[in-house]
């Protein structure tokens, strides 16, 4: 027996269509793989619009700008500079090639990979970038990395960046610290969320 549904907003028939799509398998014909996709999208911060688009998505959606105490001009550096802090991020996290671990190690970006012993194929991600302190000149930050081995709980690894605006836009200028702050402690809170701190 069929039950009629009614939907009020374009969002849930979205939703609706996105479910039924996968209860069928990609059967309809208008259930392609690219329906599946993430385009993307733009967020508004005090009036400041980010492009949380390709290339690098999930690395542009792991900066944290909300709650963190920054001004209009001081997201506007941010949202300038956006493209380039995420090419480097991509770029630590896919650092496996002899090559690509040079070109880093040349600008001075710490292996995270050798210091985290991590093996050949063992995939790192980005959970935040935060701790900003920003300036029209320079960009301070922190990003959080995961990862796991061998289906072991993930652990979570903190290490921190500047930035300094160039000729050539953004670019990482070193790390305002001599360590990393490393190994984060985690704990689920009361609402479910995973928090990390050192």
């Amino acid at each position: 027996m069929w039950t009629s549904l009614k939907l009020s907003a374009p969002s849930s028939t979205g939703k609706l269509k996105r479910f039924l799509c996968l209860i069928t398998a990609l059967a309809l014909p208008s259930c392609s793989p690219a329906f599946f996709v993430d385009p993307g999208h733009i967020d508004e911060i005090n009036g400041v619009r980010f492009d949380i688009q390709p290339p690098f998505l999930f690395v542009k959606k792991a900066f944290k700008l909300r709650g963190e105490n920054l001004s209009a001009a001081q997201l506007e550096t941010l949202r300038q500079a956006m493209p380039d802090i995420a090419l480097l991020t991509h770029q630590i996290l896919s650092a496996e090639t002899p090559q690509l671990i040079q070109d880093l190690e040349r600008l001075g970006v710490r292996n995270l990979r050798q210091r985290l012993h991590l093996k050949q194929g063992t995939s790192l991600y980005v959970k935040t970038i935060q701790h900003w302190a920003v300036n029209t000149h320079t960009i301070e930050f922190t990003t959080d990395y995961f990862y796991s081995e061998n289906k072991t709980p993930a652990l979570t690894f903190r290490d921190n960046y500047r930035f300094a605006k160039t000729d050539r836009g953004w670019q990482f200028s070193g790390h305002p610290k001599d360590r990393p702050e490393g190994f984060l402690t985690c704990a689920k809170t009361q609402a479910g969320w995973v928090q990390c701190e050192t």
